[in-house]
């Protein structure tokens, strides 16, 4: 460990005592979890080797109607450099944008050779890691594709606020701005039915969206391999929306590894339950907890 070891934590910082229990809107959406701990971040600081991976949208960032002007909270990023350089400690943020995207909201550079310091960079569900090329489709995946953005382009135009996210390796179609609600729902069944019926297809139903992918890429996959490689004793993550279960789900909670679900301002609002052992509400939160773990380690 570091100088940065002491046990000081401000006020803010949103932990509970070790018994503590979930409650309110909280423990009704997630039955699983409770609130994150002192214990926990003691321990936290104090693993000898540490996987520290974060989601970014919902959880360094709060959600906006134009993804592109989506920015973390201020100060997260720079808790994350901060671990970033601290022994021990890997960090990596994985999103489902692609790499490209990912990039331009966080401002931080897709690093092919990570060394010790720098934050790890991967898109589109780890299929977009910025240290691993990214391979040619083959033509059956191409043309699944192209198919895919015809289908969600005809379903975008039944409603001026639906529309159509291209990634490299998949196609959304977000409702988050629909105007009408009923054509929203309607449309993104269709889009997911459709994908549903291709082999080579893999759907993912998340907040406002239907992301559809030719290959089968998840978050949880690419942070398991990535765990292995690295030989980390300890795995964290963060994140908030069904897309990062996958992740949740390969971790061996609550030790030697801890998942952490940010819950949003609506936690009733969610129709699944997360599989990780901890919780804390919005992105002020989790850069609150960065920022104490960054000064622990």
């Amino acid at each position: 460990m570091s100088e940065h070891s002491e046990e000081h934590r401000p006020a803010s910082t949103p932990l509970a005592p070790e018994s503590a229990e979930p409650t309110g809107e909280r423990q009704a959406a997630h039955q699983s979890c409770s609130p994150l701990t002192e214990a926990d971040l003691a321990y936290l600081a104090q693993a000898g080797t540490l996987l520290l991976a974060v989601d970014f949208d919902g959880t360094l960032a709060p959600f906006v109607d134009d993804p592109a002007e989506a920015r973390a909270i201020p100060g997260s990023l720079e808790a994350l450099q901060q671990l970033a350089t601290r022994p021990g400690t890997t960090v990596l943020v994985i999103s489902g944008r692609n790499l490209a995207q990912l990039t331009a909201v966080t401002g931080l550079p897709a690093i092919t050779e990570p060394t010790v310091g720098d934050i790890r960079l991967v898109g589109s569900h780890g299929a977009e890691p910025a240290d691993e090329p990214m391979g040619n489709l083959s033509p059956e995946r191409a043309q699944l594709l192209q198919d895919l953005t015809d289908r969600a382009d005809a379903l975008a135009a039944e409603d001026p606020g639906l529309w159509v996210e291209f990634k490299p390796l998949s196609v959304s179609l977000h409702s988050r701005t629909a105007e009408d609600a009923e054509v929203a729902a309607r449309a993104s069944a269709e889009y997911a039915e459709y994908a549903e019926t291709q082999p080579l297809a893999t759907t993912t139903r998340g907040k406002n969206v239907v992301e559809v992918a030719v290959d089968h890429a998840t978050k949880g996959g690419y942070v398991e391999r990535l765990r292995e490689a690295m030989r980390c004793g300890a795995t964290v993550f963060l994140g908030d929306d069904v897309t990062d279960e996958t992740v949740m789900e390969i971790l061996r909670q609550d030790r030697p590894d801890l998942g952490i679900h940010v819950t949003g301002e609506d936690p009733q609002a969610k129709d699944w339950t997360s599989a990780a052992a901890r919780t804390v509400r919005d992105p002020h939160e989790v850069k609150e907890f960065l920022a104490e773990l960054a000064r622990r380690r």
